[in-house]
This record gives structure tokens, C-alpha cells and sequence, in this order.
């Protein structure tokens, strides 16, 4: 829209200039006051990429505004600079305005080559991780390699309350039906836990209530409060969720005080279905998935680190 603007504008200079001996007549204003520009004259301008732009005249013909050009950003409120500029006399609007539809700039979507700082279309707000009016970005916010979340950002949003070891959502159950809470809580998926790790050392936890419980999805080895490494297992996660009793699968939680977490992991996380009872690989009383009722913990999208 902008570059449809300038030819406009271009145009109309062209036009100007063939019906003056020079272009630089454009500077005497007829009533001989000694006026540096004829108010709401437009003249072609050089921009820094070597381009060609406009600027109009100041409506009290003390000088020119500042050169429009194709690679001008958009401001905070998603309106380009410089886009709605008029044209004094001739009364003619340069440009659009964000809200005429014809400027996806600051609409919060990723549009094509509005991530691509070489594009004249670059919106760095609407990129991911844009944040918008704060300034903020995707592409100023680094991506933690090791957390792979956003530096500085939060990894923990928030809880799904009062949830047993069965999880249910929809016709979908199990992990996938957790993720689906939380998304429709406003996060992304369940946090796993490295991410409960990395997001109590940022300290996302503070605010959450003392004494709470929530089902821990882990699926890398941990390190028990006796410095064991502990191998992760369906046998550790209820069946990924999907198992409402005791005898063949236990649950591994985490509980949070003062915004610390504190995890009650699983010895023995292997799962056989056929085991003699009672099962070797369930502490019955310990780590019950049945009748057993927590929190599930929500965590943001993740980042893809540049390589």
C-alpha cells in the first residue's frame, strides 16, 4: 500500500515539475513572501537505500517533512510512519492508514515476509515471540538452548486444577488431553520436567498456592533427594496418563512451597502388565494413580534456537 502511495505521489511530482521550468521553482511561494516551499508542494526526495521518495512541503512553507521512503517501519500501533501525510492544497492522502485493512502490520498474525528484516513487509511485533507495543520480539528475545524458551520469559503459565490420573478431554485422553487443557487455559502443553526445572530457577512458581500438588511428566533420568539416577518410565506416569487405578503403574508428582518445587519421583518405572501380584514395580501407597487427585502444570510454546 505504501509503495502504491509513493508512485502516486511520484507521479503527481513528475506532473508538477513539466508544468514549471525547474523543479526548484517549487521553493518561491507566489506571493513573493521569501517562503522556503509553496505549502502542500510534494517533490521527489533521495532515501538512504538510494531510492526514490516524496515529501510535502510544511502547511507554513518553512520546509519539507521528513522523506518518505519504501523500507519505512511501522510504529507501535501498527499504523506506518508517515503513511497518512497530507497533501495541503491538492488535498490528496498520501497514503493508508493501518485501519483501511491494507496493512497487516501489528495485527498480532505472521503475514509473509513480515519476519524477514530484508522485507519491505518486516514487522518484527507480529513475528513469534512478539509482544507487540512492549518492544519485545522474537527476534530480540534470544532463545535459551538449554531451556528452549525465550530468555527472560516465563516457561510456566499456569495450573489445571483437581484433575485424577485419567486424563480426558473431548474423546481424547492422556497426554494429548492435557496439552488440550491447557492450551484452552491459555498455555501451550503440559510442562515435562526439565521445563518445572528451568522454570523454578526463574522463579515462574511464587505464585502458586503452597501445598499444591501436580502430576510430573518426565521423561528424562532425574536424580532422587539420595543422589540415584532414576530411569523415566510409562511405569512413573500412570500410562501416560491413561491408567485410574493402583496395581500395575505409579504416579511421580512434584509439590510446591514458597514457589519451590519439590519432586516425589519413582525407583522402579518400568511397566509390566503381567507381573504377579502384588507388582514388584508399583509402591502401593507411595505413588497412587488412582483416587488420587492433582494439578496439572502448564508450560508456553518453545523456542527454536538459531543454528
Amino acid at each position: 500500500m505504501l509503495y502504491r502511495s509513493l508512485n502516486i505521489v511520484l507521479g503527481l511530482v513528475s506532473g508538477f515539475c513539466l508544468s514549471l521550468a525547474a523543479c526548484g521553482d517549487a521553493d518561491a511561494d507566489d506571493s513573493g513572501n521569501g517562503v522556503g516551499c509553496t505549502p502542500g508542494a510534494a517533490v521527489a526526495c533521495a532515501c538512504p537505500t538510494g531510492a526514490m521518495g516524496a515529501q510535502s512541503c510544511l502547511p507554513d512553507g518553512s520546509g519539507f517533512e521528513v522523506c518518505m521512503c519504501g523500507d519505512v517501519q511501522a510504529t507501535d500501533g501498527g499504523e506506518t510512519e508517515g503513511a497518512t501525510e497530507e497533501s495541503g492544497d491538492a488535498g490528496m492522502d498520501m497514503g493508508a492508514d493501518s485501519t483501511d485493512g491494507g496493512d497487516t502490520c501489528g495485527n498480532a498474525t505472521e503475514d509473509p515476509g513480515e519476519c524477514d528484516e530484508t522485507d519491505p513487509a518486516y514487522c518484527p511485533q507480529d513475528c513469534e515471540g512478539g509482544t507487540g507495543d512492549s518492544g519485545s520480539t522474537g527476534s530480540e528475545a534470544a532463545c535459551d538452548p538449554t531451556t528452549l524458551h525465550l530468555t527472560g520469559q516465563p516457561i510456566y503459565l499456569s495450573m489445571v486444577p483437581n484433575m485424577g490420573s485419567l486424563w480426558e478431554l473431548g474423546g481424547a485422553e492422556g497426554y494429548g488431553a492435557g496439552s488440550m487443557m491447557c492450551v484452552a487455559a491459555g498455555a501451550d502443553h503440559v510442562c515435562d520436567y526439565e521445563e518445572i526445572v528451568a522454570a523454578a530457577a526463574q522463579n515462574d512458581f511464587v505464585g502458586v498456592a503452597n501445598g499444591t500438588t501436580a502430576w510430573l511428566h518426565r521423561t528424562v533420568p532425574a536424580m532422587d533427594a539420595n543422589g540415584n539416577l532414576l530411569s523415566p518410565g510409562i511405569g512413573g506416569r500412570c500410562l501416560d496418563w491413561t491408567y485410574a487405578t493402583n496395581h500395575i503403574s505409579d504416579g511421580e508428582y512434584v509439590t510446591f512451597n514458597g514457589g519451590v518445587p519439590a519432586f516425589t519421583l519413582d525407583n522402579d518405572t518400568n511397566f509390566n502388565e503381567a507381573a504377579p501380584a502384588p507388582n514388584p514395580h508399583v509402591q502401593v501407597g507411595l505413588l497412587e494413580c488412582g483416587g488420587t487427585i492433582r494439578a496439572i502444570p502448564c508450560c508456553v510454546a518453545e523456542c527454536t534456537p538459531e543454528v
